[in-house]
């Protein structure tokens, strides 16, 4: 009984030492300085240096040396700034030592697109009128009309393929106070002229670089010969007949669409009288022209 009491006046002792120790560590602890959470982290110290480049420096970099840097602008004086320098060579002086300006290389010359020809010249013309009716003088049978005039032409159409041209063309030839033979001899000259017009379509082939070419039109052709200006009244005047026109020229570029050549030309047809139906015209006429051609 009496070890049973002193175990448990033990126990008690020992409880009431452990309580009285526990405040007297919480305060000693509680008392210990310890970080404070606004203070700023400390930084983070550079890197050890090792081979190669220097670690870069941290913060704001030093200011340039003077004399650097971009330059204040001027004043604004409310003028516009001047224009920048003109010139063959942007404002700055040419290139020292002689300089030569770059050829261009020859324009090539090609029949292409539209296409115009007009011609002039000289010509001999050739009429002839086969019938027994046909008197002068007492003397009847054929009768030929021929003399030196002019032949004029022109000619429109298009570029159909390389070199080939297809046209139109307008014809006019004439002889003024041609000689007159009449069933073979001859009676004299007249005093009117002898004039066949024509019109008709045909095609010219140039051949390169020759620039020669041979033309050629079917035509529709009527003659008329007057009694000249005495006698305004035609002497004899045809239907439209059947007839052709043939050249031969070569031409010479003076531009790249112009041309100015030379041609001989050579144009028949055959007619019948519009008021003798018994009288059949043939005539033929001989050219040396000048041309002009755009193309």
């Amino acid at each position: 009984m009496r070890e049973s009491r002193s175990v448990g006046v033990g126990m008690a002792v020992g409880w009431l030492i452990v309580a009285a120790a526990v405040p007297a560590w919480g305060a000693a602890t509680s008392s210990a300085p310890g970080p404070d959470p606004a203070a700023a982290p400390a930084p983070i110290p550079p890197p050890p240096a090792g081979p190669g480049y220097a670690p870069p420096a941290y913060g704001t970099p030093p200011p340039p040396p003077p004399g650097y840097g971009t330059p204040p602008p001027p004043p604004y004086d409310g003028a516009p700034p001047p224009p920048p320098p003109t010139g063959p060579w942007g404002g700055y002086p040419p290139p020292p030592g002689p300089y030569y300006a770059v050829s261009r290389p020859p324009v090539p010359h090609v029949h292409d697109g539209f296409f115009l020809r007009m011609h002039l010249g000289p010509a001999l013309t050739h009429a002839s009128g086969s019938s027994a009716g046909i008197s002068a003088g007492g003397t009847t049978g054929d009768a030929v009309y021929s003399g030196i005039g002019a032949s004029m032409g022109i000619a429109i159409g298009g570029v159909v393929a390389p070199n080939l041209i297809l046209h139109g063309v307008l014809l006019l030839t004439s002889a003024d106070n041609p000689d007159v033979t009449l069933a073979g001899r001859s009676v004299g000259q007249s005093t009117g002229s002898a004039t066949v017009a024509a019109f008709g379509g045909g095609a010219t082939y140039y051949f390169e670089p020759f620039n020669l070419y041979l033309s050629g039109n079917l035509l529709a052709a009527q003659f008329e010969l007057d009694a000249g200006p005495d006698a305004p009244n035609l002497v004899y005047d045809t239907k439209l007949g059947l007839g052709f026109e043939a050249m031969v020229g070569k031409e010479w570029w003076v531009s790249p669409d112009w041309g100015l050549g030379a041609a001989a030309e050579l144009i028949g047809a055959s007619m019948k009288d519009k008021n003798d139906a018994d009288i059949r015209w043939t005539t033929t006429s001989f050219a040396l022209l000048f041309s002009a051609t755009y193309n």
